[in-house]
């Protein structure tokens, strides 16, 4: 793997190890939590399973780039014969998967030759915010001053 990139072929049994190393090293890169770790495995684990259903065998390229903000994951295709109609049906054929992605993703954007994933990760984890929450709450309740639980 280069530094911010790989190539796999969907249906070959070693692409979900790839793509989990990928995964990895991105977040180990890039000081990213378990959560947006979790997200961005099963985004690119489920956009590898719709590929390997739907153009298995075709080179397709990720790579990510980043401004310590925002992370963005893209699929590539690398051969010329996967257009962005055929991009289109290969999606709406698998909506579950896709609607998944949506999801997980903070959005998903589709282009003639590519996919795009991005991950706000500069956002606050869920249990800092509550954690933060609750202290308030209990600043407001009692009058008192901010108890931070460890």
């Amino acid at each position: 793997m280069k530094d911010n990139s790989i190539v796999i072929t969907p249906g070959n049994n070693k692409t979900v190890r790839i793509i989990e190393e990928f995964a990895e090293k991105i977040c180990e890169n890039l000081l990213i939590n378990d959560t947006y770790y979790g997200n961005i495995l099963m985004c690119l684990t489920e956009l590898n399973e719709i590929f390997a259903e739907n153009v298995e065998g075709h080179k397709i390229k990720l790579y990510y780039e980043t401004d310590f903000s925002t992370l963005n994951i893209t699929a590539v295709f690398l051969e010329d014969d996967i257009k962005r109609q055929q991009t289109d049906i290969i999606l709406s054929n698998n909506i579950i998967r896709y609607n998944l992605i949506k999801t997980l993703s903070d959005d998903f954007q589709v282009f003639d030759d590519s996919i795009i994933l991005d991950f706000n990760i500069s956002a606050l984890h869920r249990s800092i915010y509550e954690s933060r929450a609750e202290s308030l709450k209990l600043y407001f309740r009692k009058g008192i001053g901010v108890i931070r639980e460890s």
